[in-house]
């Protein structure tokens, strides 16, 4: 089965292969990113490579199109290259002729203003160039305002590859670093927790009490049933009113989540507010962003004149260097139009979920028909089976089918754009049902 699945995908995708054996010799696993490589090179797979992009499809190098359900990790709310966004980048770059200055642009401030406009509870933000600088940022700010060192998160939750939070990320969720190369007495300062227990949350609080700062959560927006929301809102209220009472903050990762979930996000969805919030992805309308902001005593701190005066030492400041590219006139230019065409089209969302719900329904029905329950989680535009007892291989093949239809769906995980249209969701569906007796196969 596998082997046949593999001969269709090296059939298409020779050009694919050629570039793959290419990168090889440049970068290590060929790739820059680890979740850019099919995972099973003992068989020869590889990925494919896309040369060009419009709405919901891409095409790779061998002129094969797809129907594209990954949407640059999750970042392409509105498709790929949407007319407005475009448009704006255009003039940016040939009539203003930015991409790049190192200085401040009034762009910036229409971003911020945009956001603070969409999140009411952010009073003030910084800018950065990755969602891994801006939740590093986040718990610098913590720590700094309360004066205190341990950060609470949960098993699984993903704040990218810094230091401070990269623990607790993979199996097995044990007190062990998470890569070489990492210190491991900084885990000493981050517990972690089992997402949606309360009791263990609030015992884990109550017990670092003395030395806590925060805790920061990553609300997987493709982990959670429908039917459990309620329970995920009282989740994260009783944490809030938790760590309120020993002066300690709650941060939430919205790198995801953040004007895709709805406007004002998880605080919006789930009806609670933050002290801190970080943003990423669809925040940069394609381009490299990260952002962190919150309440305004909080990040005051962040502000380096009282510095530069001779008011304050410089351990008295919390740093956010920001990075080289930060708040650079190009992604700034593609952040304002992506939520001025978000703030406006409010009925985005609501199509979103509708389409989102239909699609899940319809997988859980195909997948219940293999024989064996295998339910299919996520809420608003996100989707993703319950694949945990199949193996790698199984998933791989069911990728390569996909694939050959003409599908990029990441099958074990997507999100929907809202250029996805009824007909795109409608044959994805058909292309699932279509492998649902290899599915059965495998899994009885």
């Amino acid at each position: 089965m596998l082997e046949e699945a593999l001969k269709e995908f090296f059939v298409s995708t020779p050009k694919s292969r050629q570039l793959y054996e290419r990168a090889l010799r440049l970068m290590p696993g060929g790739i820059s990113h680890n979740i850019r490589t099919w995972s099973l090179p003992s068989v020869g797979a590889y990925p494919f490579y896309v040369k060009k992009a419009k709405g919901c499809h891409i095409w790779d190098v061998d002129d094969n199109k797809y129907v594209d359900y990954w949407m640059g990790h999750m970042a392409m709310i509105l498709g790929h290259n949407p007319k407005p966004v475009v448009t704006a980048l255009q003039d940016q770059l040939t009539i203003t002729g930015g991409t790049h200055w190192g200085t401040v642009n009034e762009k910036q401030l229409e971003l911020a203003e945009l956001i603070k406009d969409m999140v009411p509870t952010i009073d003030m933000l910084r800018f950065c160039n990755t969602g891994s600088e801006a939740t590093m940022y986040a718990t610098r700010l913590a720590r700094g305002y309360t004066k205190k060192r341990i950060l609470v998160k949960e098993f699984g939750g993903w704040h990218g590859y810094n230091d401070v939070l990269n623990w607790y990320v993979n199996e097995p969720q044990e007190d062990e670093n998470e890569s070489l190369g990492q210190i491991h007495e900084l885990c000493d300062y981050v517990k972690a927790v089992p997402f949606g227990d309360i009791d263990k949350t609030i015992e884990a609080i109550r017990r670092n009490k003395n030395d806590l700062a925060a805790m920061i959560l990553d609300i997987k927006m493709h982990l959670i049933k429908e039917g459990d929301c309620p329970k995920v809102a009282k989740y994260i209220k009783a944490v809030k009113e938790e760590l309120n009472k020993y002066g300690a903050l709650l941060i939430i990762d919205e790198i995801i989540t953040g004007f895709r979930l709805a406007q004002g996000g998880v605080q919006e969805y789930f009806g609670v507010n933050a002290d801190l919030v970080t943003y990423g992805k669809i925040l940069g309308g394609g381009l490299p962003i990260g952002c962190v902001g919150g309440r305004e005593d909080i990040m005051c701190l962040a502000d380096p004149t009282e510095h530069q005066a001779g008011l304050k030492k410089k351990s008295e400041i919390v740093w956010i260097g920001g990075g080289t590219f930060s708040a650079n006139p190009v992604t700034m230019t593609a952040g304002v139009e992506t939520l001025k065409i978000l703030r406006r089209k409010k009925t985005i969302y609501d199509e979103l979920e509708i389409v989102g719900r239909r699609l899940r329904s319809k997988l859980n029905k195909i997948l219940k028909e293999t024989g064996i329950s295998i339910d299919v989680y996520g809420i608003q535009s996100a989707f993703m089976p319950d694949l945990t007892r199949l193996n790698q291989k199984s998933i791989l093949e069911w990728n390569i089918r996909l694939f050959n239809k003409g599908l990029f769906g990441r099958f074990p995980r997507g999100y929907i754009s809202s250029a996805h249209t009824r007909d795109d969701i409608e044959k994805y569906i058909t292309a699932v049902d279509e492998i649902k007796n290899e599915m059965k196969t495998k899994l009885t």
